[in-house]
């Protein structure tokens, strides 16, 4: 009876899944996910390791993390169209609510089916499934490690947590983060030291292997704008800010010079921005600078930034199928903005209310919070750095929206 009972919830959950990916698929166009931004990097990579088995691109061949081309070379070796990448990348999200399901059902059975059904049916999630971008993988990696990491499965935790960082380097601290919490909570040593070794068992060849190279170091990754994303951090506040060469490298906002009180051209800017590898120095004797010179200003700076990686529709490194501009466009577009901006509430209700009621739980906010603060020195004006942890996100939204439902049908469910 309970294995049917968990059938039933996982074939709903599946379904939703599909239904979710169907209707996204209908909006948006995602016949070239390999085109713009960081995409041209990972299909660039990816291409190379099928065809002389090195992760290399042009200008370095360790740049970056290594899973997420590793990935991306193995959907590519089967096929490089756009639809097999979306279903491909969709697949690899759907043990996520799986997971959540389970593991919250020993909670609150309920709860569990209702936090699940809403991660599977994020359309957030299922927009990214169709761009060539590390976020869907590092997600699984980031939320599956977390569940594991709360249900005490101390060593494979550790190796997932691991496979995260080594498919976005940003979290390489995270792990540090959980160990410092659980020592607070006096969490067993024992586990935490296996949680540890499994860590480091994972990221260990990288970073070694990275060592030995000529411009290497002992890092994940390393591509030669460490500091110029610190620097940009210094001002930006908002695209009009965005020089990232890239992007714009015919814009310099005059705030910089003003800020950082540059005796230089434009075009000698410029030119350092385009060529930042070989002017990290410039970048870095900028950064530091100013962070001594102007500590308060830099934090200000940074909070004023901060909700640009929250607040949004998601949907902004996707083109539409609908017209832009037209009524539709502009209905669903907004549309997304509210939503969004509704399970960003949620949230903040699901987390103040587990501090009360499933504070075993509060170990899954862990990544979250880390996300929020790991960013704010960096260029994270775009919702997408905020991506991998939306599942983690969600199942506090829906704490926040079953406390509510239940609050307006006088019931207990929560």
């Amino acid at each position: 009876m309970i294995k049917k009972e968990y059938l039933r919830a996982v074939s709903i959950l599946f379904l939703a899944w599909i239904l979710v990916r169907s209707i996204v698929y209908f909006f948006f166009d995602f016949s070239q996910p390999f085109s713009s931004g960081d995409s041209i990097y990972y299909f660039e990579v990816a291409k190379n390791i099928i065809s002389s088995g090195t992760h290399y691109d042009s200008a370095s061949n360790f740049t970056r993390a290594p899973l997420y081309p590793f990935f991306l070379s193995l959907i590519l070796y089967f096929s490089d169209s756009p639809l097999f990448l979306f279903v491909a990348q969709s697949l690899i999200y759907l043990p996520i609510p799986i997971a959540i399901y389970f593991f919250l059902k020993e909670s609150n059975p309920k709860m569990a089916f209702i936090c699940a059904l809403i991660v599977s049916i994020s359309p957030f999630d299922a927009i990214y499934n169709g761009r060539a971008l590390a976020e869907t993988l590092v997600s699984l990696f980031l939320c599956l490690g977390t569940i594991l990491f709360v249900s005490k499965k101390w060593f494979i935790s550790g190796l997932v947590l691991g496979a995260a960082a080594l498919t976005r380097d940003i979290y390489l601290l995270l792990p540090f983060l959980f160990l410092l919490v659980s020592i607070f909570n006096s969490e067993e040593r024992k586990g935490l030291i296996i949680f540890s070794l499994g860590f480091l068992l994972m990221i260990s060849p990288w970073m070694l292997r990275n060592s030995v190279q000529d411009q290497g170091g002992f890092f994940i990754s390393s591509g030669g704008i460490f500091w110029l994303n610190l620097f940009v951090g210094t001002y930006m506040t908002s695209e009009k800010d965005d020089v990232m060469p890239v992007n714009n490298p015919d814009y310099i906002p005059d705030k910089i010079f003003k800020i950082h009180n540059l005796e230089m051209s434009e075009e000698d800017l410029k030119d350092k921005f385009l060529n930042a590898a070989s002017n990290q120095n410039f970048f870095k004797q900028q950064t530091i600078s100013y962070i001594k010179e102007h500590p308060i200003d830099l934090l200000t700076t940074w909070l004023k930034r901060m909700p640009k990686m929250w607040m949004g529709t998601r949907t902004d490194l996707v083109k539409w199928k609908l017209e832009r501009e037209s009524l539709a466009w502009t209905v669903l577009k907004g549309s997304f903005y509210i939503l969004n901006t509704i399970l960003l509430a949620f949230f903040i209700l699901g987390l103040y209310l587990s501090v009360y009621r499933y504070k075993h739980l509060l170990l899954l906010a862990t990544p979250i919070i880390y996300n929020a603060f790991i960013y704010l020195p960096f260029y994270n004006i775009e919702t997408r750095y905020s991506q991998p942890i939306y599942p983690l996100l969600l199942i506090f939204s829906a704490f926040g929206l079953i406390y509510l439902s239940d609050l307006f049908r006088k019931r207990s469910t929560f």
